[in-house]
């Protein structure tokens, strides 16, 4: 009697998996009907269904079941001797080979599943025996083929399916011995519907399986759970993925879409469990240091697991993360798994075809410490990425902390308490002024003061009213002023042109401030104003070179206390849309995306809380030509909650851009604000030009088309007049 098993159990075990066909028998034995009575408190259907998840046997499957009634192996040997019997049927005579005698790998490959056996060694358990292979090579006196063979060990040692089953991955790459990797469960599962819950049952909990990739975990676990799952006991996971999916895990809450998490709730299901091994890494360019371990690991606390239960990280590194430095775990911190660090890497592939030794170094700067990796072979150096040549410039903050004195008997610090002393370095701000602009002169970055009321409008919109009549003595389609307006209109500052006046007036002139008489007084002084200075000021951008310069190219170890930013940018249109219409994976997103990446970043690891962002045009274009959809779909994540941005208004409303346009009354996750736009722009010869989209506010495009040429017809018409009057 054959059991109907689904396609998933089928494409597990063994393909092309179909019902045989057996001889009727009749309906009406009194055997039968005896059985019948007797297995109905054995399985019930709602009872299997609740405990297993397993394939469901309905109602109608477990009538028509045959009692085997005459079969001596069913009706005269228990539970307990049959389970025996099932596991002498799944061993091999290859098992005294291998480490794990019933191991199986399980992974989903073109539409099947496929499970082959688990052919590791005892020596396979030493983390570093890869490179242990690969320092014999290196030291040996034969350069060209221990160059040859490096590279051999160096495809093992970056294998996906992890150290200690780079030989499991080499088999199913390469023509195996297929006796190997044979079984009995086919032909065991489709014996009779009597014995195959028994059968299911012995195979969970007789294997050791491993997954080596988190798509067939996922799916296997997760959304295409088999039959009889729960039943697992020996299980070995092993999540060699990239940044990008451990990236929901940034956030101390992980977002709900990702792998991990659901892999973690259904092992949690699992109350047999006895040996449970999960394994990480970063296979791509993202480094392992950049994340939480403990948001990773977070669901594993939920986790019921008998005997041994270890989780195995990348090794820890002596390189500072401001980030997540409290994030790193320990064996010490009391968790209910074990923690096993692999070595760190000291061979690599850094250029094709050349396997190199190197050395991590590094050097103590007061408490921070900064790593290198260096060749062995060679003079050059491989800086570590972080921190960057900028940071590294900037005061070292633990140094001065720990160095600092307490200057107990001075009255400032020895009788007014921190509270005081906030109210007074917030009152050096105050003085000195809370929004400062940022910009380059010389080559250097210095600051000035803001002088924008908020909510004052543009005055240059009122001067243009103004002299609007200055056009009708002008036989050109310009405005002539005088050179000091027509800088005005022509200014980069945007409507922050009073500021850039100031500022050009006489800058020895400039208006003294109280901050660098405040940092520099003493170095307890110092770590106290610095918090208040950056929680107070606002810094003010007005071009994109030196705010991607500031905060994106060459950020200090200071920008991370900043609370408030404003930005005053007239980008090109080409730069706007860039990250849409130009980049690609090699390619870098533009100025622009990277400096709202760099603001998202600042939001959701730091202490950024305010940002507004004007946004205006540099080149002529006409604004309503902008897909604002587009160019704000590089502001992400937590930045929209605390960002304003201000755009123009737009004059021209043609149907086929109002989808890429933000209309009046939609839902945006920012507060948008819209403001007139400058109907002027300045030249150089002291004439202000209209912008063409203030011409003629227009809907269609055909208008345009028809007046143009009423324009042409009626021009030729007055030539024609005029050369017959002559």
């Amino acid at each position: 009697m054959a059991i109907s098993v689904p396609l998933k159990v089928k494409s597990f075990f063994r393909p092309k998996l179909g019902k045989r066909s057996r001889s009727t028998r009749s309906s009406n034995s009194s055997l039968e009907v005896e059985w019948k009575k007797r297995v109905q408190p054995w399985v019930a259907h709602d009872e299997l269904a609740a405990c297993d998840n397993a394939v469901l046997v309905s109602d109608q499957d477990v009538d028509s079941a045959d009692p085997q009634l005459n079969s001596p192996f069913l009706q005269e040997l228990p539970l307990e001797i049959r389970r025996m019997i099932y596991g002498y049927v799944w061993s091999n005579t290859q098992d005294y080979m291998f480490h794990v005698p019933n191991g199986r790998h399980v992974y989903f490959h073109r539409g099947r599943w496929h499970n082959v056996r688990c052919v590791m060694h005892e020596v396979d358990e030493d983390p570093d025996f890869i490179q242990k292979q690969m320092d014999i090579i290196y030291e040996s006196d034969d350069a060209d083929s221990g160059n040859g063979n490096l590279q051999l060990w160096q495809r093992r040692l970056s294998q996906t399916w992890g150290h200690r089953h780079w030989r499991c991955e080499e088999r199913i790459h390469h023509p195996r011995e297929p006796s190997v990797d044979k079984t009995n469960f086919a032909s065991m599962i489709v014996i009779c519907k009597r014995i195959y819950p028994e059968v299911m049952q012995s195979i969970f909990e007789s294997h050791h399986f491993h997954f080596n990739d988190l798509y067939s975990a996922y799916k296997f676990l997760v959304s295409h759970r088999p039959a009889f799952v729960s039943h697992m006991r020996h299980l070995d996971l092993t999540f060699d993925m990239s940044f990008a999916d451990y990236a929901p895990f940034i956030f101390e809450t992980a977002s709900k879409e990702n792998y991990i998490t659901p892999i973690w709730k259904a092992l949690a299901d699992m109350n047999c469990l006895r040996n449970l091994r999960v394994s990480f890494d970063v296979y791509d360019r993202g480094p392992w240091r950049m994340l939480p371990e403990s948001n990773v690991t977070k669901g594993a606390l939920d986790l019921r697991v008998v005997n041994n239960f270890t989780v195995e990280l990348p090794a820890s590194m002596p390189i500072y993360n401001m980030l997540f430095q409290k994030q790193e775990l320990s064996g010490d911190d009391g968790m209910p798994f074990e923690i096993v660090r692999r070595p760190a890497l000291r061979y690599w592939e850094f250029h094709p075809h050349e396997v190199e030794r190197f050395r991590w170094d590094t050097h103590a700067k007061g408490n921070l410490k900064i790593c290198w990796v260096t060749l062995l072979n060679s003079s050059r150096r491989i800086p570590n990425p972080t921190p960057s040549s900028s940071s590294s410039m900037s005061p070292d903050r633990p140094g001065l902390q720990a160095t600092a004195s307490l200057q107990l008997s001075s009255a400032f610090f020895g009788k007014l308490p921190l509270e005081l002393r906030e109210m007074i370095y917030s009152g050096f701000w105050i003085v000195s002024g809370l929004n400062q602009h940022v910009f380059s002169r010389d080559g250097r970055l210095t600051h000035c003061l803001c002088l924008l009321v908020p909510g004052e409008e543009d005055e240059r919109n009122v001067e243009f009213e103004e002299v609007w009549q200055n056009r009708r003595r002008s036989c050109t389609g310009s405005l002539v002023v005088d050179d000091k307006w027509a800088s005005r209109f022509s200014s980069t500052w945007n409507d922050h042109w009073r500021c850039e006046e100031e500022m050009l007036s006489d800058p020895a002139r400039r208006r003294r401030t109280l901050f660098l008489p405040a940092l520099l007084t003493c170095k307890r002084m110092y770590m106290e104003a610095l918090q208040s200075l950056y929680a107070s000021i606002t810094l003010v951008f007005t071009d994109l070179t030196t705010a991607h310069h500031s905060l994106v190219a060459s950020p200090t170890s200071t920008t991370p206390l900043l609370h408030s930013l404003q930005f005053s940018l007239a980008i090109p249109y080409d730069v706007l849309h860039q990250h849409r219409y130009h980049s690609t994976p090699m390619q870098s997103p533009g100025p622009w995306a990277e400096l709202c990446t760099a603001l998202s970043n600042l939001v959701r690891f730091n202490s950024l809380r305010r940002v507004t962002l004007r946004l205006d045009l540099a080149d002529d274009r006409n604004w309503w030509e902008v897909r604002e959809r587009w160019v704000l779909s590089a502001v992400r994540g937590m930045l929209a909650r605390c960002l304003t941005i201000q755009l123009p208004e737009v004059t021209v409303g043609l149907e086929w851009l109002k989808p890429y346009q933000y209309g009046e009354g939609d839902k945006t996750p920012f507060k948008l604000e819209r403001y007139p736009r400058l109907q002027w722009v300045g030249t150089d010869e002291g004439h202000v030009v209209s912008r063409l989209e203030f011409l003629r506010p227009i809907e269609r495009w055909d208008v345009v088309r028809e007046s143009r040429l009423q324009k042409a017809k009626r021009g030729l018409k007055d030539l024609v007049s005029g050369l017959k009057g002559v």
